[in-house]
């Protein structure tokens, strides 16, 4: 029997892929999207190995130090310009989707995927003020009030290369995560969704869409009747 859900083998595979414990071997073999995680997990980690054991060219550092002298002068001109690069590593897995009245599947599984990426948030045991919620949400045209509920995380989330909202509030039965995403449904009214761990609804704002999101069905339907009265939006 598999004493093991899929969020306790995501932790292992990305803090420890080396566990051999009886209960996380089982559930990889046995879950079709935790194994398609792991072994994605395995092939990433020997691309990092084989680049952290590349040999470095003679003289790299040497061409490095003369190129940083030649460009000095230049980076003190442009001193306030600094360029970032940013590198993502999407594990993607297969998602059953069941959707309502033919909702885009696409947003529906950009949503589920997010949520199957940071699935490590719903164990954070944080406490998350309405003041700093509501500064998180306001670029989206978004406000709740006090009825709100308990909020155990909260921070800004990159979506597609957009910023987006991911906070995960204490449910009934189980945590409840709430995704604004910057992007339109397209589709008037909610739209249900749902695979094998998550259930969830997906509602249009002004300026994009909003996802709540829960393994347990009780827990969202209270959190969603709530959200009806307890969060507006506005342009």
């Amino acid at each position: 029997m598999d004493d093991m859900n899929c969020l306790a083998a995501r932790r292992i595979i990305t803090t420890d892929i080396t566990d051999k414990s009886s209960a996380f071997v089982q559930h990889v073999a046995s879950c079709s999207t935790c194994k398609s995680f792991y072994e994605k997990q395995l092939k990433f980690n020997s691309v990092l190995k084989k680049a952290v054991d590349m040999d470095v060219p003679e003289g790299l550092a040497s061409r490095i130090l003369v190129e940083h002298n030649l460009n000095k002068k230049k980076q003190n001109a442009q001193k306030y310009r600094w360029s970032a690069i940013a590198a993502s590593v999407m594990l993607v897995f297969a998602v059953s989707i069941v959707t309502t009245f033919n909702a885009p599947p696409a947003i529906a599984g950009v949503i589920l995927e997010h949520a199957h990426d940071e699935l490590w948030v719903l164990e954070d045991k944080g406490h998350v003020t309405l003041e700093s919620l509501n500064q998180l949400l306001k670029p989206h045209g978004v406000k709740a009030d006090d009825n709100i509920g308990y909020a155990t995380h909260a921070g800004n989330c990159i979506i597609q290369g957009k910023v987006g909202v991911h906070i995960v509030f204490a449910g009934e039965n189980a945590p409840v995560t709430l995704i604004v995403f910057p992007e339109p449904l397209d589709h008037e009214g909610n739209v249900h969704i749902s695979d094998h761990f998550f259930k969830g609804v997906l509602m249009g704002t002004n300026q994009g869409t909003l996802a709540v999101l829960s393994e347990d069905e009780e827990s969202l339907k209270k959190f969603e009747a709530r959200l009806n009265t307890s969060l507006m939006t506005f342009i």
